[in-house]
């Protein structure tokens, strides 16, 4: 038995590699608990799952000491607006001001206020934005708090005033703008995507680790639209 929990953004990758494997291994039971980054942390460290699949990692040494982290994955968080908002790209300065609360109104349209939507505090989305982004100061008093992924994708849907972020997994659904620099050149939020488990963890977990990283593994993980390299 090999017990997974954690981050939505890594849902869709984290079920085809379950089903890949079961098929291959038949005899390995997988159970997959989708929450958030901090509760398959949580989850891992009280020993209720065997892995915790993590978008987020802080910078604590300390806290991982007697746990074993892999890269499985990299993936881009990307803005994403309501389809009616006919706007392409914004500028990482005008991001920014949005995210802290500083610019409310649409830059091209002063009058159009702006429905900022972003994960809870238990996200690896949201810590890993305000980490990149924000230098530690925090998000808007009124940004709209979702509890996962498709609360965003439903929310921006139905607001065409919106603005909210996935992972580039997502990004062929939805419609996606560009973040530019003063330079004009593009601004990627990437970010390494992450399995922790026990230091002394189980001969089934070792096995499905190994899969993922296997050249089989690592297919599935580009057919679900992650990266392999930064």
């Amino acid at each position: 038995m090999v017990a997974i929990e954690g981050s939505s953004s890594m849902a869709t990758m984290l079920n085809m590699l379950k089903e890949n494997f079961q098929q291959t291994h038949p005899q390995i039971p997988v159970s997959l608990t989708i929450t958030c980054s901090k509760m398959g942390l949580k989850s891992l460290m009280s020993k209720k799952t065997d892995i915790a699949a993590i978008s987020y990692l802080e910078n604590t040494n300390k806290k991982y000491l007697n746990f074993q982290k892999y890269i499985i994955a990299y993936d881009e968080i990307l803005p994403i607006v309501n389809p009616k908002l006919k706007v392409k790209s914004i500028n990482l300065l005008q991001l920014k001001l949005i995210l802290t609360g500083k610019l409310i109104y649409w830059p091209f349209n002063n009058k159009q206020i702006i429905n900022l939507y972003i994960r809870n505090q238990n996200s690896g989305t949201y810590e890993y934005l305000k980490q990149s982004l924000l230098e530690q100061e925090n998000f808007s008093n009124k940004a709209i708090i979702m509890s996962d992924t498709n609360g965003i994708l439903n929310s921006v849907n139905n607001d065409p005033q919106a603005l909210g972020f996935i992972s580039s997994s997502l990004g062929k659904t939805v419609s996606t703008i560009k973040i530019t620099q003063n330079n004009y050149k593009i601004y990627h939020i990437r970010r390494p995507l992450y399995f922790i488990t026990d230091q002394n963890m189980k001969n089934s977990t070792q096995e499905f680790i190994k899969f993922c990283l296997s050249p089989t593994g690592q297919k599935i993980i580009l057919k679900a639209n992650f990266k392999l390299n930064p």
